[in-house]
This record gives structure tokens, sequence and C-alpha cells, in this order.
């Protein structure tokens, strides 16, 4: 234990992550990235923790993609009275909606996020049916921050792909890894 500990005193100046576990994630379709802001709700959490995520979405009206979750996310459904393009969102409590029109709604929908820059959204979507992917956002600043805690956890890397399995210690690795839901950074 006393040896645990002295590891990761040592190895905590060399620790580093993402400022601020962002709210963010990166959303491509056709070779085109768009950030999304999520919302601070339980909906938005349980979307993240699904990430990453490739699916196929499904047109809808000339203004929507979208696409059925196999597992269900908590809602809070109102009617938002207008959408915006770039709005992403929750219909009933599997249903992921990229929205790339704005026009006015009579249903309700559960907010997930909304695209930043929507600009040119429309045009990238396009008619018909797409390919997207949903994933973790990438890092842009980077700070010092010592581990949560002492114990065993999971390691993975950036593409959410287990690299070790319980643990103790982070000793051998190089690079940018998941650890307790954190993005790192290792030179040792």
């Amino acid at each position: 234990m006393k040896r645990i500990i002295l590891l990761f005193t040592a190895i905590a100046g060399l620790m580093l992550t993402a400022s601020a576990q962002s709210q963010k994630v990166d959303f491509t379709v056709n070779g085109h990235k768009f950030v999304i802001t999520l919302e601070s709700n339980a909906t938005a959490t349980a979307f993240k923790a699904l990430l990453p995520m490739a699916i196929d979405m499904t047109e809808l009206n000339g203004n929507e993609k979208y696409h059925y979750l196999s597992t269900t996310l908590p809602t809070n459904a109102s009617n938002p009275g207008t959408i915006n393009a770039g709005d992403v969102m929750l219909y009933g409590n599997n249903c992921i909606v990229v929205f790339y029109k704005t026009f006015a709604t009579s249903y309700s929908y559960t907010r997930i996020g909304h695209i930043d820059d929507p600009t040119d959204i429309a045009t990238i979507l396009g008619n018909g049916n797409i390919s997207a992917s949903f994933a973790n956002e990438t890092a842009t600043a980077i700070s010092v921050v010592a581990p949560d805690a002492i114990g065993n956890y999971n390691v993975y890397d950036l593409n959410g792909r287990l690299v070790r399995r319980n643990a103790g210690d982070l000793w051998g690795l190089k690079g940018a890894y998941i650890v307790n839901g954190k993005k790192i950074i290792l030179n040792m």
C-alpha cells in the first residue's frame, strides 16, 4: 500500500487532464465535425455515458435526423414551442433527434444539447439518411490534477477501449487515457 501511495505521489505532477470535464461532445457527419454543448441535466449525462457511438440516422420531415437507441434515457419532456437548427433532443425515452432547420412545434422533447455553430448544418446533413458519430470532445486545454483516490480502476484509451482492467497503478503507460471518468496524459 505504501508503494502505491508513493507511486501516486510521484506521478501526481505528471498527470494531466482536460480542463473542466467538458460538457461538450463531437458530432461528426461526412467528415464534418460539429461541437455540441450539453445541457446540465440527467438526460445529457446519460447520453454522454453512452459515447462514443456510431449510428445511422433517418431523415424525417425535411428538418431532422433521428435514431432509436437500444436503451432508454431519463426524460423531462416539455414543448419548446420552437425548434432551432442545431438542437439535439430526446423524443420519448430513446429517440435521439438532431434538428437542422428552425420551425414551430407542438411536440414535447427533452433537451440534450445544442450544436455550437449550426452554420451549413442543413447542407451538410443533406437529404436522406446519414451515418453519424457522437464522441467525447477532443481536449483543447490542459491543467494539472492529482488522482482522486487510491484503489483499483479501469483504464481506457480515448476511443473507449479497455487498456487495463482493475488496475492498481498507471506504471508504464504513456499518452492519453481515461481513468475514473477523467482524461489524463501520462509522460513517464
